[in-house]
């Protein structure tokens, strides 16, 4: 008995232990951070432009008050600047090459968004972001979210393979008791332990790397295709960028567009779909989508052969979308969202 509880009551104390040193270091302390996306270049009517979507959140959990914001330029000229809710703003000064404001208050979780678009020849520098208040300094989120995620997927890991050992220790003491005809079933039951150790230490290095996600599987998708100055849309406070809610948003996108655009909106959807990470629900709603722009455009025999792709790839999600087929009329949607939707 001894074998196998001495190490299951170690794991125990060591989830404890790791549990407690986490709500230590976050208990009570300021925590203030800004994430940055930035766009590629894309023409404008005179010189080059670019966006930037700033992020600054209070990722502790004690209010912060009296934030100095500064987001200067060394090269290229701000010509937009959108706050996503400017009620948390005060005293914005604003030029050709800088923003500054102060934040009265930002409570715990809350965050304020801000978009910029610049222009310039023959270059435009990413921002320097300073943000302070007594106590704190704003930092990067990838660094602080690498520091912190890596130091808990370390310990999960560490408390994996202990409960891992506990349980072989317990299925081998157990299983050598058993008749000779269930040999194999032990042996498998190991071989499932062994691969699900590996996958384990392939998600932790697949995170230490730095793999991409989804969001920048979409931005790079647009920028190769000349749509990189539509991807702030998609950006929206308490809103998720998914694969589903991008292909809606080029289908509407596509209903408005000029031709050259529209081509650019098509090779953008078979590009999202050259994505092997997403789910088949997914793809479905993407080959149906990708199916009524060809459609539109006269295509009938793309139209077709996106339709059974649907058809074969996700045959629940071709058969709830073909249900509703009919009520789905692109010519009176395109009057409507010339109407309603500007762009």
């Amino acid at each position: 008995m001894k074998q196998y509880i001495i190490p299951s009551i170690l794991s125990f104390f060591v989830t404890l232990l790791c549990g407690l040193i986490l709500w230590k270091i976050r208990k009570g302390k300021l925590s203030l951070q800004y994430d940055l996306i930035e766009s590629g270049i894309f023409p404008r009517e005179v010189g080059e432009g670019k966006y930037f979507v700033i992020k600054l959140k209070n990722t502790g959990d004690k209010a912060i008050e009296n934030i100095s914001l500064e987001i200067n330029f060394n090269t290229g000229e701000i010509e937009t600047v959108r706050f996503f809710d400017s009620r948390l703003l005060t005293s914005v000064i604003q030029d050709s090459s800088k923003i500054s404001a102060i934040l009265p208050l930002l409570n715990p979780k809350e965050d304020l968004s801000i978009t910029i678009t610049a222009k310039g020849t023959p270059s435009i520098s990413t921002p320097n972001i300073i943000a302070r208040a007594v106590g704190v300094t704003a930092i990067p989120a990838k660094e602080r979210e690498f520091s912190l995620r890596s130091f808990i997927l370390f310990i999960a890991l560490i408390v994996s393979i202990m409960a891992i050992i506990t349980t072989y220790i317990v299925i081998n003491e157990r299983l050598n008791k058993l008749p000779l005809n269930i040999i194999d079933t032990k042996n498998s039951l190991i071989e499932k332990l062994k691969e699900d150790t590996l996958k384990l230490k392939e998600q932790k290095i697949e995170y230490e790397k730095g793999k991409p996600e989804r969001e920048d599987y979409i931005f790079s998708v647009l920028n190769k295709t000349g749509l990189g100055h539509v991807y702030p849309q998609l950006v929206s406070p308490g809103s998720e960028i998914t694969y589903r809610n991008t292909g809606f948003f080029l289908m509407h996108l596509y209903l408005i567009s000029n031709e050259i655009n529209k081509e650019k909106i098509i090779k953008s959807m078979e590009s999202l779909l050259e994505i092997k990470e997403i789910a088949p629900g997914s793809r479905g709603i993407l080959l149906y989508l990708l199916a009524k722009m060809e459609q539109f455009q006269g295509n009938h025999v793309k139209t077709l052969e996106y339709l059974r792709k649907c058809e074969k790839e996700a045959p629940l999600m071709y058969k709830h979308l073909m249900s509703q087929d009919p009520f789905y009329d692109l010519q009176n949607l395109k009057k409507w969202l010339l109407k309603n939707w500007k762009y």
